[in-house]
C-alpha cells in the first residue's frame, strides 16, 4: 500500500498537468463548415476591426472571426491577420492567425 500512493500520487498529478484539446478539435462537419464560410466572407468583404459571427443551431456552437490587417507578400498575395473566436458549450477559446487568398480567390490560414 505504500508504494501504491505515490504511484497514485504521481499519476493523479500528470492528469491535472495535461492541457485540454484544443476546442476546434470539438468542432463537427457542420460547425467546420460554418467557420470556413465565414472565414472566407469576413476576409474578403468586412473591413479591419469588422466581427463576422457564426452559429450551428444544432448543437449551438458559435464562433467570430474579426480581420486585423490587411498586407500584401512580394508574391503579390493579398493577407489578412485575424483574430478568431470559438464557443462551445461553456469553454471559449480565442487565438490569432494569418490568412492569405490563394489564386483561386479562396482565403488559406497559414497554420491551416
Amino acid at each position: 500500500m505504500r508504494t501504491l500512493i505515490p504511484i497514485l500520487t504521481l499519476w493523479l498529478a500528470a492528469c491535472a498537468s495535461q492541457e485540454p484539446l484544443p476546442l476546434y478539435q470539438q468542432m463537427n462537419g457542420m460547425d467546420v463548415q460554418l467557420a470556413n464560410q465565414a472565414l472566407q466572407q469576413a476576409l474578403q468583404v468586412r473591413p479591419r476591426g469588422e466581427t463576422l459571427t457564426w452559429s450551428n443551431p444544432q448543437n449551438r456552437h458559435f464562433g467570430s472571426l474579426t480581420p486585423l490587417r490587411t498586407f500584401r507578400l512580394q508574391s503579390g498575395l493579398y493577407c489578412r491577420d485575424y483574430r478568431e473566436e470559438l464557443y462551445i458549450g461553456d469553454r471559449h477559446q480565442a487565438w490569432q492567425d494569418t490568412a492569405c487568398r490563394h489564386h483561386s480567390g479562396r482565403w488559406l490560414p497559414l497554420r491551416g
